[in-house]
């Protein structure tokens, strides 16, 4: 009966340390993943940011194909990193 008890209690204590050292290794990937949405969320301000000035500086543009064309590739290079940044959130 002491020697069930001890079994028992050997592999309680083992059970508790993988435990530990599974919450130890979750602890750090979400500390990583919140750093990464961080650093995403700069990333997704600063891209607003320039969307805002883009569009403010196409209205005092006149309307010329050529601008047209730049400014769809550059809204379109935009939305390509916001979809980027916001692929990091998920």
């Amino acid at each position: 009966m002491l020697s069930s008890l001890q079994n028992n209690i050997g592999r309680l204590i083992a059970a508790y340390e993988g435990q530990k050292k599974r919450a130890d290794l979750l602890e750090k990937e979400l500390e990583d993943c919140r750093k990464r949405l961080d650093k995403a969320k700069v990333k997704i301000n600063r891209l607003e940011e320039n969307i805002s000035i883009l569009q403010q500086r196409t209205v005092f543009l006149p309307p010329t194909p050529e601008n047209y064309t730049s400014a769809k590739a550059q809204v379109d290079a935009l939305i390509k990193e916001i979809d980027d940044a916001l692929a990091l959130l998920s």
